[in-house]
C-alpha cells in the first residue's frame, strides 16, 4: 500500500508547533539550541516543518533565546505560555490559543528528524477521521509530541491544565483520539526513525551519529 498524497505538499492549513521549553538540566543548556549538522536544531526543524506548514509557531518562555530564528524567517512566530509550568501541555496550550488556525502539528524542540511527510499523513487520517487528535502510538508508547491536533481541542486542554493530576498522555485519553501503530505508518512507506529524541548527552551524541549516517 502506498500513500496518494504528494509528500512535498505544503498544506497551508496546517500550523507546525515547535514546543521548545526551557533549560534541560542534564543536557546544561537548551535543547532547541544545541548544534547540529552545523546549526541550532531549531533551525533544522523549522526547514523541515516549512515544506508542509503554512505558518510556524515556537513557544517559549525565553523568547529572546530564539529572536534570531523568528529574525531570519517572516514566517516564524515566537509565543509563550499562557497558563506555565505544565510542560509540553502548556506549549499546546499557547499555540491553540495564540492562533486561528485549525489544524496543528506540535514537535519537540529534541526531535532532530521530525517527518513532514509523517505529519502530512496523520493530517489527512485526522480529517477523515473526525477525531480531534492523530497521535503516534510507537511500541508501547504514546507520541503526544509529533502528533497532529484540531482546535477543538483547545477547551478541554484548558481545562485539563487547571486539573494538577491531569497530566498530556491522561488528557489523550479523555479526548476522541486517533491513535496510528507503527505498523500503519510502515504500511504507507512511512518508518518512524522521527519519533527519536534525546535527553542526556549521550543520546544527543548518538542522533549525531546517525545524521552523519544519513548524509
Amino acid at each position: 500500500m502506498t500513500w496518494p498524497r504528494e509528500r512535498s505538499t505544503c498544506d497551508l492549513a496546517l500550523t507546525g508547533v515547535i514546543v521548545a521549553g526551557g533549560l534541560n538540566t542534564r543536557m546544561g543548556r537548551v535543547k532547541g539550541l544545541m548544534p547540529f549538522a552545523g546549526q541550532p536544531l531549531v533551525l533544522r526543524s523549522i526547514a523541515a516543518m516549512k515544506q508542509v506548514c503554512g505558518q510556524l509557531l515556537i513557544v517559549t518562555n525565553e523568547p529572546s533565546d530564539f529572536a534570531f530564528a523568528a529574525a531570519a524567517d517572516p514566517a516564524v512566530r515566537i509565543i509563550t505560555d499562557l497558563i506555565p509550568h505544565r510542560g509540553p501541555m502548556s506549549g499546546l496550550h499557547a499555540a491553540l490559543a495564540q492562533s486561528e488556525g485549525s489544524w496543528f502539528w506540535a514537535v519537540g524542540s529534541d526531535m532532530p528528524f521530525i517527518s513532514g511527510a509523517a505529519a502530512l499523513w496523520q493530517l489527512d487520517r485526522l480529517r477523515a477521521s473526525g477525531r480531534w487528535a492523530a497521535v503516534p502510538s510507537i511500541g508501547s508508547r504514546l507520541h503526544p509530541l509529533h502528533a497532529v491536533y484540531h482546535a477543538d481541542c483547545l477547551p478541554s486542554l484548558e481545562a485539563a491544565l487547571h486539573s494538577p493530576h491531569t497530566g498530556l498522555i491522561r488528557w489523550l485519553s479523555g479526548i476522541p483520539s486517533l491513535l496510528l501503530t507503527e505498523e500503519e505508518f510502515a504500511e504507507v512507506g512511512l518508518f518512524t526513525q522521527w519519533a527519536d529524541s534525546f535527553n542526556d548527552h549521550a543520546e544527543y551524541e548518538r542522533c549525531l551519529e546517525r545524521a552523519e549516517q544519513e548524509l
